[in-house]
């Protein structure tokens, strides 16, 4: 138990944040092995991308998940947890992953149980993404994977931009009871990136806010996105952006209809830049 600590507060010496192992704890290369766990699907697909597989204790059962996980083929070799405290801490974790959407009484326990704890925000810019995955990576010890992974990300978007049209088309992401996705969102991102402009956000929808049908027949899209992943639920409101009258649109040629799997952006990470690349074919009249 003593070697124990002391070779954890070697670690962190080597960090320079010896002062805050409680919160935000770094791992040295060379250091013993870690016990990092993921509580959030998100923070799930960071970890397998950045950190040593003998080194992830566990990830969410969401990242199982292959309707909402783009992971879960990889995640399938991994235990898997439910975010529950009592589990958490059987696992004798060196540090958790967790999201700012994680269950309050969750992160409330770990805390007051002195578990090192990385609460991660949700980034709406790619820009963001490259500076979660560095933060990531820098508290595992691991920032080579981070550059290697940035690498790969910019270097598929600056491909992406090359494809782009002079002429950026209109979209709009249409979610159940005519939800509109708008400005400051990690869509509208990804939407930009596609070479597209978000109609919402020109309608001043910042964030997520409900878009009638009127507004959208008197002023339709060129492209309207809609998420199939959400689809089948027993609930008129998923059928929304199914309406006859929008269909009678895209029968007409006046607007496209483009059907998109919701677990390509729900999670920012360098797997978002399949979002981009989706569109993108799609747009092209390519089978994604």
């Amino acid at each position: 138990m003593k070697d124990r600590r002391t070779r954890k507060s070697a670690a962190g010496a080597a960090c320079g944040l010896a002062g805050l192992l409680l919160s935000v704890f770094c791992y040295a290369p060379g250091a013993r092995a870690a016990r990092f766990v993921s509580i959030n699907m998100c923070a799930d697909e960071l970890l397998l991308r950045l950190a040593d597989p003998a080194d992830i204790a566990s990830l969410s059962y969401l990242s199982r998940d292959a309707r909402n996980s783009t992971i879960a083929t990889q995640a399938a070799a991994f235990p898997v947890n439910r975010g529950r405290a009592e589990e958490v801490m059987a696992l004798a974790p060196d540090l958790v992953f967790a999201s700012a959407f994680s269950a309050p009484a969750t992160l409330s326990m770990l805390r007051r149980l002195g578990v090192p704890l990385a609460v991660l925000d949700v980034p709406t810019t790619f820009e963001a993404i490259v500076a979660q995955v560095r933060g990531v990576a820098s508290r595992i010890g691991r920032p080579e994977a981070a550059e290697r992974e940035v690498h790969l990300m910019n270097g598929r978007l600056a491909g992406l931009r090359r494809e782009l049209p002079l002429s950026p088309a209109t979209a709009l992401v249409l979610q159940a009871n005519n939800i509109a996705v708008g400005a400051g969102t990690l869509i509208d991102s990804v939407l930009a990136e596609a070479g597209l402009v978000n109609l919402a956000a020109q309608a001043g929808i910042v964030g997520y806010g409900r878009m009638p049908l009127e507004a959208i027949l008197i002023r339709p899209p060129d492209i309207l996105i809609v998420e199939t992943d959400n689809e089948g639920a027993p609930a008129l409101a998923t059928q929304a952006p199914r309406h006859p009258a929008l269909a009678a649109l895209a029968r007409r040629g006046a607007m496209r209809t483009v059907d998109m799997p919701s677990r390509l952006w729900t999670c920012a990470g360098p797997g978002t830049v399949e979002a981009v690349a989706y569109l993108r074919r799609a747009l092209q009249g390519k089978t994604p």
